[in-house]
């Protein structure tokens, strides 16, 4: 990623011995740092509840399911439990958590979920993402 909207990136003043994208100006650490639903945002997310849940680093995994486009599993470690339901396509898909998975939507990729009761029949937008706190 890069830093700033200018020639360069914020990496030099010179040549970079990397290309740089073409929309490096839109997509920058500048730019999307003070936007909430940016990659950065969710990237940062994503890395404070692995630091926070072990359970989403060193617990173990389970498969739940795969249906089309969407896979989900679980993560567990010492009581704490997470499902992870992923739609890996671009249109909205339905997947049905096993019986006795259920829980709230703690982050998802997409705006507008957390908190939500998750359970049973899940609708997922395309390309969304969703961790569920289970218990």
């Amino acid at each position: 990623m890069q830093w700033e909207p200018r020639p360069g990136s914020g990496f030099t003043s010179g040549a970079p011995w990397l290309p740089i994208a073409p929309d490096a100006a839109d997509y920058c650490v500048a730019r999307e740092s003070g936007d909430p639903a940016s990659m950065l945002s969710l990237t940062r997310r994503l890395i404070e509840l692995r630091r926070a849940h072990p359970a989403l680093s060193v617990g173990r995994y389970a498969a739940l399911g795969r249906d089309g486009d969407v896979i989900a599993f679980l993560r567990e470690h010492e009581g704490e439990r997470f499902a992870v339901v992923l739609n890996l396509g671009a249109k909205q898909r339905c997947f049905v958590l096993p019986d006795g998975v259920a829980g709230t939507v703690t982050l998802s990729t997409l705006d507008g979920r957390e908190d939500e009761a998750a359970g049973g029949a899940l609708d997922l937008r395309g390309d969304e993402g969703l961790l569920i706190r289970l218990g």
